[in-house]
């Protein structure tokens, strides 16, 4: 059995890795002192990170540790400030950089870090989003870096909009459940509606990273693959699905609200830069710069098996555990 260092095991994608794969792997949760771990120490070892590199030397230095999966990340609510900017620093850049060090001296097979669509503003190529996106841009690098001087094998897996039920995070699926169950006295302002998104359930996210770790040998260094799923769909179209599902109305407006910072209008999508190489004759200046920077490609035999109607209906009414 695989021992696995995960980092961001409370968060929402964390705690289902551990509790979906703790049959199949050793998992060793790398947390804060002040972490809740209520949820996962039944499931895995706990290991406390005080923010030293000291702290990951002696975890490393008492356990066999196999590979690494890098979830742990501070998500930015609006412009950074103060303390914020801090704590983008120390998670999205400082932890990650730590491991990568204290590996030149306790190697393991492989680092899985997680990457995220907002790096790719445009759809085609770098354009972060935000500084959060910036910083996980920033720390790419560092492991291309890292891939150059280490023997472990670096890969990325790059997320776009997960969902699942009793998500914490105030996502808006999770928030148009509650306006179902709390009608408000006004309709919530909401954008025009036309950006496209891209929803996979937080199991296929899980069985991807899974599937990650499986064929870590048949993977490529410093590649970003990406966990795209079938499900892309503007938000006006997704408010229809679910209400159609819930068999109610969303009090929505949409057009109501604007904002200073544009939505992400399409993801960025493997097939698309294909489809730009190909029609350009393998030109196409922004596809040809992410391909030679930054190769992507599907994750391989990845495909998603819970349907969008089916992960919504989770959410809507979420199974008795």
């Amino acid at each position: 059995m695989l021992t696995i260092l995960l980092t961001g095991s409370t968060g929402f994608i964390g705690s289902h890795f551990i509790q979906a794969c703790y049959e199949r792997f050793h998992i060793i949760a790398l947390v804060r002192p002040s972490s809740d771990t209520t949820a996962i120490a039944p499931y895995c070892k706990i290991a406390h990170y005080d923010g030293s590199i000291e702290s990951l030397t002696q975890i490393f230095a008492t356990h066999n540790i196999d590979g690494v999966v890098h979830l742990a990340a501070f998500v930015q609510s609006g412009r950074s400030k103060g303390q914020e900017i801090t704590n983008l620093i120390a998670a999205n850049l400082t932890l990650g950089t730590q491991i990568l060090e204290t590996l030149a001296t306790y190697p393991a097979r492989f680092f899985i870090n997680t990457l995220s669509y907002f790096q790719f503003a445009n759809a085609s190529s770098y354009s972060p989003f935000n500084l959060y996106a910036a910083t996980k841009q920033a720390f790419y690098d560092i492991c291309v870096h890292y891939a150059a001087t280490l023997p472990t094998k670096i890969v990325h897996i790059l997320l776009y909009d997960t969902y699942g039920e009793n998500d914490p995070r105030g996502k808006i699926l999770s928030l148009w459940r509650d306006l179902l169950r709390n009608p408000p006295k006004q309709n919530l302002a909401m954008s025009d509606g036309l950006q496209v998104l891209d929803l996979t359930h937080i199991d296929d996210i899980i069985s991807g990273f899974a599937l990650a770790i499986d064929s870590i040998d048949c993977l490529h260094t410093s590649t970003i693959y990406t966990l795209e799923s079938t499900n892309r769909l503007c938000l006006r179209e997704l408010a229809s699905v679910f209400e159609s599902l819930a068999n109610a109305s969303l009090p929505l407006d949409f057009g109501a609200r604007t904002s200073a910072i544009p939505a992400i209008q399409m993801p960025i999508s493997v097939d698309r830069i294909d489809g730009e190489l190909a029609a350009n004759g393998g030109g196409g200046e922004s596809s040809q710069e992410i391909r030679h920077f930054m190769p992507l490609a599907k994750l391989p035999n990845y495909a998603p098996k819970i349907s969008l109607e089916a992960g919504l209906m989770r959410v809507i009414s979420p199974p008795k555990k």
